[in-house]
């Protein structure tokens, strides 16, 4: 019984892992398919210095849920045009809502990298013009949805061991903590 009961536990772990890993890299392939698109769709809005056309396509960015903040920056690093989500309630103050964190280098090729446990996802791609770079995009994104669904599915599968997650991600210790820690040290202080 053991043996099978470790390596179904096996197995199951490496299932899992394997699902969360391609469930982020596909979300980080939307993403940068999206700061891609929405560099291709702002190239003559930067050229020109069109900051209303600029805007209006960072608007379109509310169709995608996960999109918290983006913003278009000139060739110099300043910011030419932001939009940020109505209801972008993170840890940002109200200074710094709704502007992307320009702060992170972007990779030369565009991509990133998330996190195991990432909760936020920053994607960034060049703005080019006649193969030369006249801006970049990006694009800040909130995972929290990857994860809620991700657990969905997970509670579906299996409910007593997504409890057990759940109760473990609150901090909580197990009911029968208290009592069984109680009887330990009973039996340690009676053994003396």
């Amino acid at each position: 019984f053991r043996p099978v009961c470790l390596t179904s536990c096996v197995a199951l772990c490496a299932i899992s892992g394997y699902e969360l890993w391609s469930y982020q890299q596909q979300t980080q392939h939307r993403l940068m398919q999206l700061a891609a698109t929405t560099a291709i769709h702002t190239r003559a809005a930067v050229a020109f210095g069109d900051r209303k056309a600029a805007t209006e396509t960072l608007h379109a960015l509310r169709l995608d849920e996960g999109v918290l903040a983006a913003g278009i920056y000139d060739a110099a690093g300043g910011l030419f045009v932001s939009y940020a989500r109505a209801d972008d309630a993170t840890e940002r103050d109200a200074a710094t809502r709704g502007t992307p964190r320009a702060d992170r280098p972007a990779a030369p090729d565009g991509s990133g990298d998330i996190g195991l446990w990432a909760t936020e996802f920053s994607a960034t791609w060049p703005i080019i013009l006649d193969k030369v770079m006249i801006g970049k995009v990006i694009i800040d994104a909130d995972l929290r949805p990857m994860w809620t669904d991700l657990l969905a599915r997970y509670r579906g599968e299996f409910p007593e061991l997504a409890a057990e997650l759940e109760r473990r991600l609150r901090g909580e210790l197990p009911a029968e903590f208290a009592a069984t820690a109680k009887a330990h040290i009973s039996r340690l202080q009676a053994e003396g």
